[in-house]
């Protein structure tokens, strides 16, 4: 088993365009938050290649934000 540590982990946020127009307004039609950060990259990486991983790490912040990624 490996076990990974991320002290700094980060929320990626990621919007969808379904067509991008320069100088006009875009409008969003879907956004989705994931957890990232190098250290959940790696673990994420290596579940990937079949290894058992077990992902730890340290929260702070926003615990609304937080809470909806976990």
């Amino acid at each position: 088993m490996i076990l990974t540590v991320t002290l700094n982990p980060s929320i990626d946020i990621s919007y969808c365009l379904e067509n991008f127009n320069m100088d006009t307004v875009n409008r969003v039609t879907d956004v989705s938050k994931t957890p990232g950060g190098k250290g959940l990259n790696v673990t994420r990486v290596l579940s990937q290649l079949g290894d058992n991983v077990v992902a730890t790490g340290l929260l702070g912040g926003i615990l609304e934000i937080s809470s909806e990624v976990a």
